[in-house]
This record gives C-alpha cells, structure tokens and sequence, in this order.
C-alpha cells in the first residue's frame, strides 16, 4: 500500500489527501462500530439480545443488527433487560415478518416499535444490574456447554448406537412383523410385505412417541430426570417414555448426553418425536474415567448455572411487569406464549 500512497491520496480529487489515506473512502457504518451497542441477529426463533458493553464487536448489518444506547452503559444493560424479558417477546412475536422453520425477522422496523417502559432511576439500576447478571451467566453456560460438546466428540469417545427396542424391548422390529401371524395373514409376498411390515412398524413407533409428538412446540420445555437408575423423559413435565432401567453410574453418564442433545437444540417445527428419539438413541460410551467424571461434572455445573438463569429471569420479569403495569391475566396471557 506504502508503494501506491501517492494514488491512494488522490482518490476522490484528493478527499483521502490526509491521516488514514489507506482507507474506506466512504467508510458507511465502520464509525459506528467501536460503541457500546445492543446486538440481535437479524433471524431469531425469540427476541434475543446481548449487549457489547465493551465495544468489542463489528456488526454485519444484514445479518447482525445493532441498537445503540447512546454510550449510556446503564441505558444499555436496562434495555437488554426489558428486550430480553418476555413481553417485548409477546409483541415481537407478533409483529415481526415470519420466517421458515419457527423464525422471525428481527430488523429495525420490528424493534423500534416494540414499548420500553418509563422507569426511575433505582429501577432502571435494578434491572441493568440484573441483566448484566444474566449475560454473564449466559455466557459462562455457553462456554461450559462447549467444552461438554468437545469432550461428547473427543477421540476417546465411542459410537454406542441403541435403538428404540433398548428403551421399548417389546417393540417389534420389520424382520420380526414379517413373519408375524398377522403378516402371514395379509397373503403379502415380496416388495409389496417389506412395504406393509416398514407401515405396522411406524404406526407402532408413533405410538410410542404419541405423548411427545402432541406437545413439540417451540416453547416446549423437555427434560431428563434419573432416579434409582431409571432414565425418563419429560415434555412439559409430562412423562414422554421412562422405566429405562440401567447401572446408576450408566444412566447418569446417559442422562448427561440426553441433556446435552435438549441444550443444544431449538425446537422447530421440522423438529418430529421420532428426530428427537433417533438423536437421544446416538449415545457415545468410553472406557476413560476421567473423561466420564469430566461430562458428568460439567452437565451438574450446567445444571447449577441454568437454576441460577431461572432465578435471576423471575426476578427481572418481575420488575419487568411492573413497570408495564400488567394484571396478573395479562401476565399469565403473555407467559403461555
């Protein structure tokens, strides 16, 4: 560049004559870029915001928006607060452009309009400190979630496939229902048999996963408990498939990789009941100790960070609705989604 300076200086009939001749003649958004701003990606499944409190970042602005707060940092942490609360969300949701797959366009003409409540001085504090509080433990989860994903995926780690009849042993499989009474009553032969046993079989499989295909919704809140050695699955708190019985030790490493498949998964609507069956059934095995004690250990501190999330969240939409003034209808009406 030092070889073509005397050029470069006289781009735009000598505008770029001067400090930082090297650069964007026109440089758009690049000195709006080291501020402290609000960022949201420009597709999002909900209304999620972080706020570079540190100017840190440089934006896309097509696929990464940016809000700016004025460099007022405490401004800064009680937008991120009230944008990240569920009521903005409510109104988000239904104003902002659909998108495939369970998405919603997250530009400017869907944020400016969203209502930022009037609040004092002392509540503004309260729900800064309380956002700055929940970006932090956001983070830390990530973090924690990745070193649990690259140690899922290390080398030590094993393929240890199962398939439904681990969790339902009196499923039948194709080969056992074409030899099955029923088969053999159908006269079926050939191509024309396979197609029928591939049918029964499905049919059964999604009565299995009856309970779980009825409530995949976005909102849909799946969960893993372990007691006495049995594994079961919980949709909305209601028991999706249980009484997987393993050695205790075995079901705990288990339970740790079911989690991690629900922490790292958005719920869509391509998502089906059997996707997320076929997903928990890809379980990784590993004769190393350490490693085992290692994802058991992060999947407890994930554990002890998402408690911490929840607590931090009532208490912030609390403030949150108060200052909207919302009734407890309304507050329950926005909840449910």
């Amino acid at each position: 560049m030092k070889t073509h300076e005397s050029f470069l200086r006289k781009r735009e009939n000598g505008k770029m004559d001067k400090k930082g001749w090297y650069g964007y003649v026109y440089p758009k958004n690049l000195d709006k870029q080291e501020v402290n701003k609000l960022i949201v990606a420009q597709t999002v499944p909900s209304l999620r915001v972080c706020f570079d409190h540190n100017a840190a970042f440089y934006l896309n602005n097509v696929r990464v928006n940016g809000i700016l707060p004025n460099g007022d940092k405490e401004l800064g942490w009680y937008l991120l607060g009230v944008l990240n609360a569920p009521v903005a969300d409510f109104i988000f949701k239904r104003i902002a452009k659909v998108k495939e797959g369970g998405y919603y366009e997250a530009n400017k003409q869907f944020i400016a309009p969203l209502p930022i409540p009037d609040a004092t001085p002392e509540q503004k504090q309260q729900v800064a400190q309380l956002a700055e509080k929940l970006q932090e433990l956001h983070t830390t989860h990530r973090d924690e979630l990745a070193k649990l994903e690259k140690r899922l995926k290390a080398s030590q780690m094993q393929d240890n496939l199962k398939t439904p009849q681990w969790i339902w042993a009196k499923l039948p499989d194709e080969k056992q229902l074409k030899i099955s009474n029923a088969a053999i009553a159908t006269g079926l032969k050939g191509k024309a048999l396979t197609e029928w046993a591939k049918n029964q079989y499905q049919q059964k499989l999604d009565e299995k996963l009856s309970v779980l295909a009825a409530r995949l919704h976005p909102q849909l809140k799946l969960s893993v408990r372990q007691e006495d050695g049995e594994l079961t699955l919980l949709a909305d708190g209601i028991i999706a498939f249980d009484s997987v019985y393993l050695d205790e030790d075995e079901a705990i490493f288990i339970a740790a990789q079911w989690r991690y498949f629900i922490r790292s998964t958005n719920i869509t609507p391509s998502l089906s009941a059997e996707k997320v069956l076929s997903e928990l059934l890809k379980l990784k095995s590993t004769e190393n100790t350490s490693l085992r004690k290692q994802i058991i250990d992060l999947d407890k501190k994930l554990d002890e960070l998402e408690h911490q999330i929840k607590l931090n969240e009532q208490a912030i939409n609390n403030i949150v609705y108060s200052l909207y003034e919302l009734t407890k209808e309304e507050i329950m009406q926005i909840e449910q989604g």
